[in-house]
């Protein structure tokens, strides 16, 4: 229960630090994993059940510190919120209070979606900010942005105001005039989706358009959370129909609404990113590796870009029912990726850099998402593989890196600590790796899933900080 021991410190003994992972040389074998569900989806049903006024049973949800913030984001808003063996019961009916608390919302990035569901629940919000990896504009420090969560609450009626701390939000009579949004309006290039805004916008809709009878979003980004919405909302007694560029939400039940009679269990779809994460561990190291009962259908649909470039770089993978099987791979093609809303992820591309380093010519990744995604490479570096950043392009020449002795390198952010780690550990090198607390917010019971493959790592507190 790192994270747990890790938050009680920070929020009731004021004690802030950092945890340091060391990793040694090992050897890696074949695992069998099971995975909670994902980081992404458990936001945005918390944020629809604050919106619906409805109970739900999360009955796969990650431990991870975000869960543990978004707990402490509830109760302090007047809600419910335990969790009981391996659920998470939810339970918004008693939330009073349209203010976000200040410190607990500006640990997460997703905090910033429940302003639209307490603008369903109450009509207004409160809100201070939000956290989390620090991965978009350097010339900004890493901040990600946010205003446009405010513009597409203009586009449903809501008025919001920006003050010197904060910014509000209030919702006048009823705005269930609209019956569209286009998610084309928050591309940062014309006439395709592209760029860090149409994910959250497309989410921020689907919340803001639950009390409508009719909803249509045009040009959605549709990958796992956005499904699982969806999934949720068909439970409610809403008709979902999923086309090619749209995605129509019909609710019989608007003038009527029964949902807070409803208790909803639900079971998220499995982390994606965790797979991602262990097959790379998997096949740099020519291990097979089998996550267990997943979401099949789900994942099929939002992880296809990255199945289609395993096959393309040569991977072997099937399925056994719905366990998903990765082989071992002597060969790895070269290729040259363009991450996009409707490819792979981002948060994904630094483990595609990993595998595509021991391909036998040179690949690329050009970056069009969050495009300074880049710091994991200055580690990659360190550790001895071959990489140039030009623009918002890394280039991958074939390496073969040697083990690195008393290397201290740092995490910055979920996904560099956690490709720092597998590159560590495929390196057999001794590297402390500092900071990386940050992996505790992506990432559940990882010390454990690692053990699996054989792994062990030496996890210590860092210094206090000031």
């Amino acid at each position: 229960m790192m994270n747990l021991k890790y938050l009680e410190n920070v929020f009731f003994k004021g004690r802030e630090y950092s945890i340091d992972f060391i990793t040694k040389p090992c050897k890696i074998h074949s695992a069998s994993l099971e995975l909670k569900g994902y980081k992404h989806s458990l936001v945005q049903i918390i944020a629809l059940s604050i919106a619906l006024n409805v109970k739900v049973k999360i009955k796969n949800p990650p431990l991870v510190s975000d869960t543990y913030v978004l707990i402490g984001i509830i109760q302090e808003l007047g809600g419910e919120a335990t969790l009981l063996g391996d659920n998470l019961i939810i339970n918004p009916q008693n939330i009073c209070s349209e203010t976000l608390p200040y410190k607990l919302g500006k640990l997460i990035h997703g905090s910033m979606y429940l302003t639209s569901a307490l603008i369903m629940k109450l009509g207004k919000f409160k809100y201070y900010g939000s956290g989390g990896c620090q991965i978009g504009n350097l010339d900004e420090n890493g901040k990600r942005p946010i205003n446009y969560i405010w513009d597409v609450m203009q586009k449903f009626g809501i008025k919001t105001k920006l003050n010197q701390f904060d910014i509000s939000g209030r919702k006048h009579g009823n705005n269930n005039t609209n019956t569209s949004i286009d998610i084309l309006d928050f591309s940062d290039k014309k006439g395709v989706l592209s760029g860090p805004l149409v994910g959250g916008a497309t989410k921020t809709a689907i919340i803001l358009s639950v009390k409508h009878k009719n909803f249509t979003i045009l040009n959605p980004y549709v990958k796992t959370d956005v499904l699982d919405m969806l999934r949720f909302l068909e439970i409610t007694g809403r008709r979902i129909i999923i086309e090619k560029e749209k995605i129509i939400i019909e609710n019989p039940n608007s003038e009527n609404t029964k949902e807070n009679c409803l208790h909803i269990e639900f079971n998220l779809t499995q982390c994606i990113s965790e797979i991602i994460t262990y097959t790379t561990l998997a096949v740099i190291n020519n291990v097979q590796v089998k996550f267990l009962n997943l979401n099949k259908n789900t994942i099929l649909v939002s992880l296809e870009p990255e199945f289609e470039l395993l096959k393309e770089i040569g991977i072997n993978f099937f399925w056994e029912n719905n366990n998903l099987v990765i082989r071992d791979t002597s060969k790895i093609n070269s290729i040259n990726i363009e991450v996009i809303p409707k490819g792979i992820q981002s948060d994904h591309h630094p483990f595609f850099t990993l595998i595509l380093s021991k391909a036998h010519s040179q690949s690329s990744i050009k970056e069009c998402v969050w495009k300074n995604r880049f710091i994991y490479t200055k580690n990659l570096e360190m550790l001895g593989f071959n990489l140039s950043v030009l623009g918002n392009t890394v280039h991958i020449l074939p390496s073969n890196p040697l083990p690195s002795n008393n290397l201290k390198l740092f995490g910055y952010d979920v996904r560099t600590a956690a490709v720092t780690l597998i590159a560590s550990i495929y390196t057999k090198s001794t590297v402390k790796i500092s900071k990386c607390e940050h992996i505790l917010r992506g990432y559940n019971e990882l010390l454990k899933k690692l053990s699996e493959f054989g792994v062990k790592i030496e996890c210590k507190r860092g210094e206090l900080q000031k």
